[in-house]
């Protein structure tokens, strides 16, 4: 219809009615575009605020895992120097098996679990540089620093167990009689009992099992720690996702 009414106008040389057709045609198309462009920049809102969401929650149970896991190493760390005083002072009272069942719960290494695929996912998306605000973004970095923190603590520990702790172990204490102690393992993996001991006395003069420890007991707090800075960060992090959404 508006195209009729230009092509009479020209007909007619109304040409400010003309001018007023024209108008009204090019505002429709930039309100058309203005809609569209309000209409994509909703979508895009709704898809970074869910993002945001799923990140949140990641966080949220990596909280639970990481609060869980505190528990186990600050355990670890209680018979870790429950051991050291037993074998430092022999007129304490305990028993062979409880030496045993100390030496097995001193030897694990508590390796936590951290998801990170939401996050990633955010990081990877076009809207995070267009949407997040600089404190998000600051405040994911440090997470990110912290968590690795974290990893190569992991891993040192694991090294060390794998290279050192059970190679002493394995020359010169007796597996099967540590490993008795254990329903878990005996149950699952049923063995002969064994011939040979771990006598306390034998544990209290072997200077290398005492560095063991030593350096058992260091890594088990430097984990607490790492622990305890991304634990801290994890719930910084989920109150400014919080913020974000606010001011979105």
């Amino acid at each position: 219809m508006i195209l009729r009414r230009i092509s009479n106008h020209l007909k007619d040389h109304s040409w400010m009615a003309l001018g007023l057709d024209f108008f009204i045609v090019v505002v429709g198309i930039l309100m058309a575009f203005q809609i569209e462009s309000w209409a994509q920049e909703q979508n895009d809102i709704e898809k970074f605020e869910r993002q945001l969401q799923l990140v949140k929650t990641e966080l949220q149970e990596n909280c639970e895992r990481l609060n869980d896991r505190t528990e186990k190493i600050a355990s670890r760390r209680e018979n870790i120097t429950e051991l050291r005083s037993l074998l430092s002072n022999l007129e304490l009272e305990t028993t062979n098996h409880h030496l045993n069942e100390l030496l097995l719960l001193s030897a694990g290494v508590s390796v936590v679990n951290i998801n990170h695929e939401a996050l990633d996912n955010l990081k990877s998306s076009e809207l995070y540089i267009e949407l997040a605000n600089s404190e998000l973004i600051q405040s994911i970095a440090r997470w990110i620093v912290i968590l690795e923190t974290l990893e190569r603590v992991h891993q040192d520990g694991l090294n060390y167990r794998d290279t050192i702790l059970h190679q002493h172990y394995t020359k010169n204490l007796s597996y099967a009689a540590i490993f008795e102690t254990s329903p878990e393992l005996t149950n699952n993996y049923p063995i002969q009992p064994t011939r040979f001991m771990n006598s306390r006395e034998k544990l209290a003069s072997d200077p290398i099992l005492e560095n063991i420890l030593v350096a058992r007991l260091l890594t088990t707090n430097q984990d607490l720690q790492s622990i305890e800075s991304l634990t801290k960060q994890t719930k910084q992090l989920i109150k400014m996702i919080e913020q974000q959404n606010q001011k979105l």
